[in-house]
């Protein structure tokens, strides 16, 4: 088995298209940063006035030790009313805002939100501008990331196997389900692989020009994120965007898995899920909050939208049991993959009994 995963990857992931991937992922790495930095120089009538590199470093030196506090506070409301200070005395303003409006909390989950906002005391405004950047755009490089795994993948478990592998499954008794077992095993490892070296050459890439500082600062430094009640540093909710986008490319590992074997060719399989990906695309542009509470928060393009986890205060109510949208989005879309697994499985050694394959 071990043999037969490693030479399905070889055959899928040769030493040219992993390069050709890696080049994908530098490049796009690169833009973004360049795009990112250009956002902190100060324009001038016939140039820059203040470069990023000085502006940031200004902000590295000038930004210690300060807080928000009510003149700041009164200087966000007067540029952009969206901007409320997060206390205990303002919770019942910050649940019924947005697309929570349409929910009716309980005074159990009430409590829980106020526990969540009690442990807001000051909020430090450091220099964190890497974290920042990092936490907004990630999503956008994970979904290119999920399009590089899907197309690996087709290739993978839709075309025929070559004729190195023929000899290795044929010779041994049970080789086709052998096979069929390496090649769910094998789109797991590769999908694995590409997706934390891929995060990893963008974290490097992306946080490069602006530094590791202020991984211990509170989102709520964010003005993308200012009206969260959760008490995490940017450290922690960049991990929490990597979980979330780690469960994202194993559902559509298993989606991929399941079509293909459905399928079993590349072109059809391709067209489904490409069709499947377009309705996912539409959803999300309307944004009406049943679809997204019921369906597009469980599918990889909205839980790639990492902020909404953090600012929106979605509840499940199951079993009489209260999920945040976090939590209940992981255990529904590792759940959905799991039957996806299974089902693939199931139909694939029905196959093997047929004959089809």
């Amino acid at each position: 088995m071990r043999q037969i995963i490693i030479v399905e990857i070889k055959r899928v992931l040769t030493l040219k298209i992993f390069l050709l991937i890696i080049t994908i992922i530098a490049l796009f790495s690169a833009i973004s940063s360049y795009k990112a930095v250009g956002n902190y120089n100060i324009p001038y009538e016939n140039g820059t006035a203040v470069s990023w590199q000085a502006n940031l470093s200004h902000g590295k030196k000038c930004s210690k030790e300060k807080y928000i506090n009510m003149n700041y506070l009164e200087f966000m409301k007067e540029y952009n009313e969206r901007f409320k200070y997060i206390d205990k005395s303002n919770v019942d303003e910050l649940i019924s805002i947005d697309d929570s409006t349409r929910i009716i909390y309980t005074e159990k989950e009430k409590k829980s939100i106020m526990k969540e906002a009690k442990r807001l005391v000051k909020l430090p405004m450091g220099y964190s501008e890497g974290w920042k950047v990092i936490n907004n755009g990630i999503g956008k490089f994970i979904i290119l990331l999920l399009i590089i795994i899907f197309i690996i993948l087709l290739f993978l478990l839709g075309s025929d196997p070559q004729i190195k592998m023929r000899e290795i499954y044929r010779s041994t008794r049970f080789g086709k389900k052998k096979l069929d077992g390496a090649r769910f095993l094998a789109a797991f490892i590769i999908a694995g692989l590409l997706y934390f070296l891929g995060v990893a050459l963008y974290f490097i890439i992306k946080m490069f020009p602006f530094g590791l500082n202020g991984w211990n600062q509170p989102i709520q430094s964010n003005s993308t994120t200012f009206l969260s009640v959760y008490n995490i540093t940017y450290l922690q909710q960049f991990i929490f965007n990597i979980l979330i986008g780690l469960f994202a490319v194993i559902f559509v590992t298993s989606f991929t898995q399941f079509i293909m074997v459905l399928m079993d060719e590349i072109i059809p399989g391709a067209i489904v899920v490409v069709f499947f990906s377009i309705l996912l695309v539409i959803f999300d542009q309307g944004q009406p909050y049943p679809i997204n509470h019921y369906f597009a928060n469980f599918m990889p393009i909205r839980m790639t939208e990492f902020n909404h986890f953090y600012v929106e205060n979605d509840i499940y109510r199951v079993f009489g049991n209260s999920f945040t949208c976090f939590s209940w989005t992981i255990i529904v879309s590792l759940s959905s993959s799991i039957v996806f697994c299974v089902i693939s499985k199931l139909l694939a050694g029905v196959r093997r009994k047929k004959g089809e394959r």
